[in-house]
């Protein structure tokens, strides 16, 4: 078990860092967003269009990373959207079960069904060479690959989560349930 723990250990490494290289992209994409909001603004006061459509693609690009890359950090910090009307009140080893549960039963095989189904539209995508819509834009097979690959970390992550609990079930390994702190 101490060797699955391990690589439950070096998941969560990856996911948080992960979310630090997204929290990067926010702060990229935000400065996009004004950057192009401020040319379109003084485009039209001066009867030019300043606009940059690289600058456009890679906003929403960014935007989609960050969606599909914080996914697995979403659920190893326990931030996933839940009805916690009877959750709350359980015990740590009934709360165990049912996290160890809807990882194996719903978040494992979900992503490992959407990693499945994506792969066809990238390696066509990829295949077809697609292009952007927009001079100088970015290829769309680019966005669409992002799809396998935020799932592939939400599944790793719900890997992660099932060893963690069935390890504290098993009484070897803490209390899971306690808040993430990194």
């Amino acid at each position: 078990m101490s060797y699955l723990l391990t690589i439950s250990y070096w998941i969560d490494a990856l996911n948080v860092r992960i979310a630090r290289v997204v929290v990067w992209c926010t702060l990229v994409m935000i400065l996009l967003s004004f950057l192009n909001a401020l040319l379109r603004r003084v485009g039209r006061t001066i009867g030019e269009n300043l606009t940059w459509g690289t600058a456009t693609d890679l906003q929403w690009v960014l935007f989609g990373f960050m969606f599909m890359m914080a996914g697995g950090y979403t659920i190893l910090t326990n931030s996933n959207v839940r009805v916690d009307i009877f959750y709350s009140s359980f015990s740590p080893r009934k709360k165990s079960c049912i996290e160890a549960a809807a990882a194996i039963f719903c978040i494992i095989p979900f992503s490992a069904l959407v990693i499945w189904m994506s792969w066809p539209m990238v390696f066509n995508s990829i295949f077809i060479w697609e292009r952007s819509t927009v001079p100088g834009g970015i290829s769309p097979w680019l966005v669409k690959l992002i799809i396998p690959l935020g799932f592939f970390l939400i599944l790793i992550q719900g890997v992660s989560v099932a060893i963690k609990h069935i390890a504290f079930l098993t009484d070897k390994a803490p209390d899971p349930n306690v808040p993430f702190e990194h």
